[in-house]
C-alpha cells in the first residue's frame, strides 16, 4: 500500500485518538488544513509537515515516508520520563527567544547546584 505524508499524519492522529481539531490548534495549522489536505486540495508546507513532526514528537523523515522509526533517535527516546518528552516538546514548540530563556533557566540551577554541592561532584 502507497502511504504518502497526509496518510502518515492521519495515522498519528488516530494512534492518538485525536480529533483534526486537537492536531491543527497542537501544531499551529491553519482550520481545517487536514480536511483540505486529505480531499487533495493542497498539500502541506515544509514548515508544516516540520510543526506536526514537532507535534507529534516524531522525525520529519517518517512523515515524509523516508523512514519507518517514527522518532529517529532509536533508543534514546526510550529512556526519557514523560515529563521529559514534555520538555522536549515544549522547548521544540518554543519561540527562539523563549528557547534561550528556557536554556538560561537551566543553566542557572546547574550553576546554583554546583555552587551548593560542589564538594561532591569534585570528589566524585
Amino acid at each position: 500500500m502507497f502511504v504518502n505524508v497526509v496518510d502518515r499524519i492521519f495515522q498519528l492522529k488516530e494512534e492518538r485518538n485525536l480529533t483534526s481539531k486537537d492536531v491543527e490548534v497542537g501544531a499551529g495549522l491553519a482550520n481545517s488544513s487536514l480536511s483540505q489536505w486529505k480531499k487533495g486540495k493542497g498539500k502541506p508546507s515544509l514548515e508544516n509537515i516540520i510543526k506536526v513532526a514537532s507535534y507529534f514528537n516524531v522525525s520529519t523523515d517518517y512523515l515524509l515516508c523516508l523512514s519507518d522509526e517514527k522518532n529517529g533517535r532509536g533508543e534514546t527516546d526510550k529512556s526519557l520520563s514523560e515529563e521529559e518528552k514534555l520538555l522536549l516538546r515544549a522547548y521544540n514548540n518554543a519561540t527562539v527567544h523563549d528557547k534561550f530563556r528556557i536554556i538560561q533557566i537551566c543553566m542557572n540551577s546547574l550553576d546554583e547546584n554546583i555552587r551548593k554541592y560542589g564538594d561532591l561532584f569534585l570528589n566524585y
